[in-house]
C-alpha cells in the first residue's frame, strides 16, 4: 500500500509540474493583439511619416520633429507595457515599435503588413494547447504504461533494461510517427540515465516534431532536477547536520551528473557538488559503508582510480562494502593495472557474490575471470 501511495504521489507531482510548465508556455505563446498592433502601427506610420516627410523637404521646425518622434517612442513603450501587464503576446507589439522606431514610416508600414498576414494565417493555425498535446499525447493503453513503469523501476535486471534502450532506439529509427511520439512522452516521464541515448537519438531525429518533442522532454528532466536542487539546497541551509538529508542532496547532484544530458562543464560541476556533499556525509557518518561505496563510484567515474581503490579497501577491509559494490574495487585495481591484487581481491569476492541472491549474475561472471585457476 505504501508503494502505491509513494506512486500516487509522485504522478500528483509530475501532474502539478506539467500544468505549472504548460501554464508558462501558455503565456510565452498568449493571444497576439493584431487590431491593437495594426492600429498602433498606423499611427506611427501617421507620425513618423510626418517627421521624415518634413524632414526631407527642409522643414523650419527640427524641434517640432525630434518631439514628434520622441513622443512615438514613449507612447509606444507605454503601450508595450499596457500589452504586457494583460499577460498577451508581445512579439507583434515589440515589431511594430522597434520598426517604426528605427525604420520610420515604412517600418510602421512593414508591421502593419505582418499583423494583417498574422491574422490572416492564423485561422489555419493548430492552437498553442492541441500542438503541446500533440507533442505529448495521453497515454490510454495502461497496459505498456505498467510494463515500462516495471522496466524503469527494477534496477536488479540491468540486462532487461539494456535490450528495452535497444529496442527504443528501434522504435525511433523504424516505428511509426505515434509510436516515437508515445515513447518519447514515456522517457520524459519515466527517465532514468540508461534512456540518455535514446533521448539524445530522438534530438537528431530527421523529423522535425520529433525533435522539438524530444528537446521539450529534455527540458523538463532538467526542470525537475533542478527543482529538485534548489529544494535540497534550502534543505541544507536549515539543517547542515542532517545526514540522511546530506548523502540525498549528493545522490541528487551525482545522478544528474549521471543524466548523459550536461555538457561536459555541467557534468563536472554536479560531479564535484556531489563529491563534496558525500564527504560531508561521510564527515557525519565516518563508517558508513553505503557512503563509502557512493564516493568511490563516483571517484571512478571522474576518473580518480587510485584514491577511489584506496578507499574501497579500506571499506571492504573493515567489512563495509558489499558484494556487490566491491566490483567498483576490482575495476579500480584493472583500471590501475595492479593485477596481482585483482586476482587476490576477486578470489575474495567471488564466494560473496555465489552466497548474494541479488547480484548480477554477469557480475559474477566477470569477477570469476579474475580468479587464479
Amino acid at each position: 500500500m505504501s508503494e502505491v501511495r509513494a506512486d500516487d504521489r509522485r504522478r500528483g507531482r509530475r501532474d502539478r509540474e506539467h500544468a505549472e510548465m504548460l501554464a508558462s508556455l501558455a503565456r510565452v505563446a498568449g493571444h497576439a493583439p493584431v487590431a491593437e498592433t495594426f492600429a498602433v502601427a498606423a499611427c506611427l506610420a501617421a507620425a513618423t511619416g510626418w517627421a521624415w516627410w518634413d524632414t526631407a523637404t527642409g522643414g523650419e521646425d527640427p524641434a517640432a520633429v525630434v518631439g514628434v518622434h520622441g513622443a512615438a517612442v514613449v507612447l509606444g513603450g507605454f503601450w508595450i507595457w499596457t500589452v504586457s501587464r494583460r499577460a498577451l503576446d508581445l512579439r507583434l507589439p515589440w515589431l511594430a515599435v522597434g520598426a517604426a522606431v528605427t525604420a520610420g514610416p515604412f517600418g510602421a508600414a512593414g508591421a502593419m503588413l505582418c499583423a494583417a498576414l498574422f491574422a490572416l494565417f492564423r485561422r489555419h493555425t493548430t492552437s498553442f494547447e492541441e500542438w503541446y498535446a500533440a507533442l505529448f499525447p495521453d497515454q490510454q493503453i495502461e497496459g505498456a504504461r505498467a510494463l515500462f513503469q516495471q522496466i524503469v523501476t527494477d534496477g536488479s535486471d540491468d540486462e532487461t533494461a539494456a535490450r528495452s534502450v535497444a529496442s527504443f532506439t528501434d522504435i525511433l529509427a523504424f516505428g511509426t510517427f505515434d509510436q516515437k511520439q508515445a515513447l518519447i512522452a514515456l522517457i520524459a516521464t519515466y527517465f532514468k540515465p540508461a534512456f540518455a541515448p535514446a533521448l539524445k537519438s530522438a534530438l537528431g531525429h530527421p523529423e522535425p516534431a520529433i525533435r522539438v518533442q524530444a528537446a521539450t522532454a529534455v527540458a523538463q528532466i532538467e526542470q525537475r532536477f533542478l527543482r529538485r536542487s534548489i529544494d535540497l539546497e534550502s534543505e541544507l541551509v536549515r539543517r547542515p547536520r542532517d545526514m540522511p538529508l546530506v548523502f540525498a542532496a549528493a545522490r541528487h547532484y551525482d545522478d544528474y551528473a549521471f543524466t548523459g544530458l550536461l555538457d561536459n562543464d555541467r557534468q563536472a560541476e554536479n560531479r564535484h557538488r556531489a563529491l563534496k556533499l558525500y564527504f560531508s556525509a561521510l564527515e557525519l557518518a565516518p563508517e558508513n559503508g553505503d557512503v563509502e561505496l557512493a564516493i568511490g563510484r563516483l571517484l571512478v567515474r571522474m576518473g580518480e582510480y587510485r584514491t577511489a581503490a584506496d578507499l574501497l579497501a579500506t571499506s571492504a577491509g573493515a567489512g563495509r562494502l558489499k558484494p556487490a559494490g566491491a566490483i567498483w574495487y576490482l575495476e579500480c585495481l584493472f583500471r590501475i593495472g595492479a593485477f596481482v591484487q585483482l586476482r587476490e581481491a576477486a578470489a575474495r569476492i567471488v564466494p560473496l557474490l555465489d552466497g548474494d541472491e541479488n547480484a548480477d549474475p554477469r557480475l559474477r561472471e566477470a569477477a570469476r575471470l579474475w580468479v587464479p585457476a
